[in-house]
């Protein structure tokens, strides 16, 4: 994951209402936006928006079923943010000890 894609993800996620919809769509598997709308007391445009952020940043992928967009999460892609937000604040970390402490530390 790139450090682009790893703030994207990052940003996707720092909003509570695409959080909830992400743990919702998760929950469920594969779900509809009408299904979110029912679900979440906002407006549609406003879900749509939101699922919009979550698709870009990778999280979740639609299947277009005529008119209907069906949502589902990528648990492969939290994975990967899981792993390079480890990495990043690891190395993070070590820059930021004395050069002198930087040997033991490995």
């Amino acid at each position: 994951m790139t450090p682009q894609q790893l703030i994207k993800v990052t940003k996707a996620l720092a909003d509570s209402t695409r959080f909830h919809l992400l743990q919702t769509i998760a929950r469920k598997g594969e779900t509809g936006c009408g299904e979110l709308v029912r679900h979440f007391p906002l407006a549609q445009a406003t879900i749509s928006r939101h699922l919009k952020i979550l698709t870009e940043a990778g999280l979740v992928e639609v299947r277009r079923d005529g008119q209907f967009n069906y949502y589902r999460m990528l648990h492969e892609v939290l994975d990967q943010y899981h792993q390079a937000l480890d990495a990043a604040l690891r190395e993070y970390a070590y820059e930021t000890l004395p050069p002198s402490t930087r040997q033991e530390a490995l």
